[in-house]
């Protein structure tokens, strides 16, 4: 009962619990779309998180389509970042207050196109006549879910990007009388309507985003952003490693620079965003102190990302010890010991905060 009510007033945690168990991140949103009757939406803090993150335009772009009406899922398939990326951001945006997860009334009975809430068009209580589908058309199932399984919105539904919102009604039309659920269900080959289904689902977001003008444009500039030809390799590492110098000389300023930009550069790389969250940690004054929890936050969830790295783990140790929990920070000097034992930082650090807790 104690865990339920954690979950009911902090339902991201349910996802996170999952990923931390290894559950596949596909199965964990369907099960809370399917348990929880919780949706993202923006706060009345979001303008002044708004204003905090205006230089980060993938976090902009997220909260852009936590409207209230979207389940979990359909955010995820909308957002140009992927969906580990996509629950990162949410995350992120939930701690720092502007993101919540707002009860939604579950739908009973069949749902009509216009409830973008659910996903998925349920069978008509009267089954309509049709015709008996072919084994061609087995196989034209299968081949078109994997030809689009790659494809963007666009793609998936055959139009141009300059396309118009007729064009993109009418291909729409076209495709779901195609692979209405009515006739997939009607196959004989398992995998066939299996794959059918999910085709269904990815033709419904693919025009739910497009025909939905802000939706669109974020979801646009997102592919603009992943397709920018790309910089050599090295230089957001090597700003990086600058950062870490200007870090370790006490020049948090500077070294916030280096790491913002290395983290916008690529957002995937967790140990990018621990350092990114420490050094902006660092830099506010203690009496701070719901904002430092909020970037410790932060910190522990770029962490998963990059458990193997002992130089991280010593900065979450940091942060824990800043905020007075010094049992959690030796746990994880040790943590940082074991997985490099040569990690100076983590020893001297460990030595520090042990002879403290005897003299107290």
């Amino acid at each position: 009962m104690r865990a339920r009510g954690l979950f009911e007033s902090n339902p991201m945690l349910l996802v996170f619990e999952g990923l931390l168990r290894h559950a596949t991140p596909g199965r964990i949103v369907g099960d809370f779309d399917a348990r929880m009757s919780h949706v993202p939406r923006v706060t009345p803090a979001y303008d002044e998180c708004a204003f905090v993150l205006k230089a980060y335009a993938s976090e902009l772009q997220v909260a852009a389509l936590c409207d209230g009406q979207r389940a979990l899922s359909q955010v995820l398939a909308e957002s140009p970042y992927g969906m580990l990326d996509t629950l990162r951001i949410l995350r992120a945006l939930e701690v720092s207050g502007g993101v919540s997860f707002a009860r939604q009334a579950l739908v009973a009975g069949p749902v009509d196109d216009s409830d973008t809430g659910r996903l998925l068009v349920q069978a008509p209580a009267e089954p309509i006549a049709a015709e008996v589908v072919s084994e061609p058309f087995a196989r034209e199932v299968l081949e078109t879910y994997l030809r689009t399984a790659d494809a963007d919105h666009y793609g998936r539904l055959g139009v141009q990007r300059d396309a118009s919102l007729a064009t993109i009604n009418v291909a729409y039309q076209r495709l779901v009388k195609r692979y209405h659920p009515d006739r997939v269900a009607r196959l004989t080959h398992t995998e066939a309507r299996a794959r059918g289904k999910e085709l269904f689902i990815r033709l419904r977001r693919a025009h739910q985003a497009l025909t939905n003008p802000s939706v669109r444009a974020a979801y646009d500039a997102g592919l603009a952003d992943r397709e920018a030809p790309s910089q050599p390799e090295y230089a957001d590492a090597e700003i990086f490693e600058r950062g870490q110098a200007l870090l370790s000389r006490g020049r948090l300023r500077e070294a916030q620079r280096c790491f913002d930009y290395a983290a916008e550069q690529d957002p995937t790389l967790g140990h990018y965003r621990v350092y990114r969250a420490f050094v902006r940690f660092q830099a506010l004054d203690p009496a701070h102190n719901h904002t430092r929890v909020r970037l410790l936050d932060e910190m522990r969830a770029a962490l998963f990302d990059c458990q193997e790295r002992d130089d991280c783990t010593v900065l979450v140790a940091r942060a824990y010890q800043g905020l007075g929990d010094s049992d959690v920070a030796a746990r994880l000097y040790r943590r940082a010991l074991t997985l490099n034992p040569e990690n100076r930082a983590a020893r001297s650090d460990l030595r520090k905060l042990e002879g403290v807790r005897r003299a107290g």
